[in-house]
């Protein structure tokens, strides 16, 4: 039997408080019975705290009505039931196909929009917050009521984030199914802009970040709560608790084989004591589409920094904090695996599993950290290759291989190579960023290449900087003597083919490469030929005007023209030297000179070009001219053969 005080008291609720808040938030009410009501029917289902109420959707085309369980009308849970099961009414009649995930997260909100974060959201929160593993994204009814838990605070944080009740109520109204509408939200979110990212990963990554400090610091906290550090409380909702925390760095630290659910989330919190330097960390997971942020907090400020974990292929990650134990106090690190299927209703997408998996996915997460108190090192002895790079015999590059060693599990360091010639003049330099380490006294390898400009003596500065810019270590080479690779010559001519007299172009170019590259055979400076040496004519060809006329058959010029006049096959040759005196290989082209074209002759008679006859008078003075006869050859070349018959 229902008490009248607790009808009583459903009744105020619900016409005081849910109705009015949830209408608001989630839209208006069908009304397929066309009575302009909400049935609410009471009646013994499974006993108390159990069910507690339910919506059947099946009912949704006939009339509104939400069950409530009679044994759980009484206290703040009644109330909650009220709500919760009002917002699925709701929620189905505007995105009946939608995850249960998000609408069980809108059901919990429904609750905290109306009555805020009573003993049965804390609960919910805190059986998640607990047991972060358990994945947000897959519902599957657990008996901790953990997946409401994850469900609701990550909707709590879209609230907060996106636009506050009109989030709420763009999301619910969206047609589009999990991730699908988060992303919209996101990219068109009421409030204009988005803090957290656009894509669920982003968003997620920051939603973990959020549940795990609930900072004060945009976007590191969850703004409508003030969470707990413990989750022993049952009167405040608490943040993600840590599978592991360590504070102690005389040596290595490791924790290893904890378990999470696809979605889920695992954080280690890493505190630091009296030894002061980089925190050097390395995960390894079971699977390899895990994602993770290293959180760190400034001990001066108190503010949080955020660094990308990022797994490679064989599912590890690696990261170094500096200043630990002086300017970098206490560091999460927080990680999740973006499984694939995500969004899931019980065992809906199973049938996308991936052969390795029976249920929704589940994979193992690991960690190892300890502090380095030394910089990273250079070898003292790079060890030198020399080549010869134009096959003249002579020396020319030098590979230089330079050591780092360094005892984080990974590094990011800048190489500097400095280039000295003979004169101690800086000429070249490069600097490389690598990834140095691997573990205790590990070595990586550094190789660059150097061609030298002309022939000297060269000498190397190697120098070591971390990522604020500092030089932890500098290396200085003994002097090597290199000759100069010879320049590459390129040209072109305009015809192969011409008349005696015809002017012929030519084009000449060449390429001087030389520097320092940690690219082999790709060279930074490129220089343009210091000078040019055409020859028009081979040993064993020549005429008369060539050997008559001062200046023929050569050229300095880059692109000169010319002409031949006479008749022959012709080589020409090109060499272009560069700065250091080094001629180039010979490039040669042939040339096919002829004299077939006919002149064509004008006669001119006292200045008038006869194109057929002409009358003349007896005994007239008559002057004959040529002097308008067109040829390839010059008319002081020609001979004139007069005849007046």
């Amino acid at each position: 039997t229902l008490s009248s005080s607790i009808l009583n008291s459903f009744s105020s609720d619900w016409e005081g408080v849910i109705y009015s808040e949830l209408v608001q938030n989630f839209g208006q009410p069908p009304d397929q019975d066309g009575n302009c009501q909400i049935e609410i029917i009471i009646y013994a289902i499974d006993g108390p705290s159990n069910t507690g109420g339910y919506f059947a959707p099946s009912m949704s085309s006939q009339k509104e009505a939400i069950f409530v369980d009679i044994d759980d009308t009484g206290g703040s849970f009644g109330k909650v039931i009220l709500a919760h099961e009002f917002q699925h009414l709701l929620h189905n009649s505007r995105d009946p196909y939608e995850y249960i995930w998000i609408d069980e997260g809108m059901a919990d909100m429904a609750a905290f929009l109306s009555f805020g974060m009573d003993s049965t959201l804390i609960g919910h929160t805190n059986a998640w917050t607990s047991n972060p593993g358990v994945s947000v994204r897959w519902w599957a009814q657990k008996e901790d009521t953990s997946d409401y838990g994850g469900a609701f605070l990550f909707m709590l944080y879209l609230h907060d984030q996106f636009g506050g009740d009109a989030a709420v109520q763009q999301l619910v109204a969206d047609q589009r199914t999990g991730y699908l509408g988060i992303e919209n939200l996101a990219q068109n979110a009421p409030n204009g802009q988005s803090n957290i990212g656009t894509t669920m990963s982003e968003i997620f990554a920051n939603f973990a970040i959020a549940a795990s400090l609930d900072s004060d610091q945009d976007p590191h906290g969850i703004e409508s709560l003030d969470m707990v550090a413990s989750c022993g409380s049952i009167t405040a909702a608490c943040v993600i608790q840590p599978v592991d925390t360590h504070n102690t760095w005389s040596s290595t630290w490791q924790s290893t084989g904890h378990s999470q659910e696809g979605w889920g989330v695992t954080v280690f919190n890493l505190e630091a004591d009296s030894n002061i330097g980089k925190l050097n960390l390395r995960l390894t997971a079971g699977q390899a589409e895990f994602n993770g942020k290293i959180v760190a907090k400034d001990s001066s400020s108190g503010t949080w920094t955020t660094y990308d974990l990022n797994y490679n292929s064989n599912g590890v990650a690696t990261g170094l904090i500096s200043g630990f134990g002086n300017t970098t106090d206490e560091v999460y690190v927080v990680t999740w695996y973006e499984s694939a299927p995500a969004d899931c209703d019980y065992e809906t997408c199973f049938g996308e599993l991936s052969p390795e998996f029976s249920s929704y996915p589940t994979a193992t997460i690991g960690i190892e950290a300890n502090v380095l108190t030394g910089p990273p090192t250079l070898s003292p002895a790079p060890i030198y290759n020399l080549t010869d790079q134009d096959n003249d015999g002579t020396i020319d590059t030098i590979q230089l291989d330079t050591f780092v060693k360094s005892d984080a599990y990974a590094e990011n360091l800048d190489v500097v190579v400095e280039v000295y010639d003979g004169q101690n003049s800086m000429i070249d330099s490069l600097e490389s960023r690598i990834i140095a380490g691997g573990g205790s006294g590990s070595e990586t390898t550094h190789r660059v290449w150097f061609t030298a400009p002309e022939a000297d003596s060269y000498s190397f500065v190697m120098r070591l900087k971390d990522l604020a810019g500092r030089i932890v270590d500098t290396v200085v080479s003994s002097n090597h003597q290199l000759e100069n690779m010879a320049p590459v010559a390129f040209g072109n001519v305009s015809t192969y083919d011409a008349e005696t007299y015809s002017e012929i172009d030519f084009y000449g170019n060449g390429e001087d490469w030389w520097g320092i590259t940690d690219v082999e055979g790709v060279l930074p400076h490129l220089n343009s030929p210091a000078s040019y040496e055409w020859d028009f004519v081979s040993e064993g060809e020549s005429f008369s005007v060539w050997t008559t006329t001062p200046g023929w058959g050569t050229s300095s010029l880059k692109n000169p023209s010319i002409f031949y006049p006479e008749t022959g096959v012709f080589t020409i040759t090109l060499n272009v030297v560069d700065q250091g005196g080094t001629p180039s290989e010979e490039l040669n082209w042939t040339v096919n000179i002829t004299d077939e074209s006919a002149p064509i002759p004008e006669i001119r008679l006292n200045n008038q070009v006869i194109s057929n006859e002409i009358i003349i008078l007896t005994n007239q003075m008559i002057q004959f001219s040529a002097h308008g006869t067109t040829d390839n050859v010059p008319l002081d070349n020609l001979y004139f053969q007069w005849n007046w018959g």
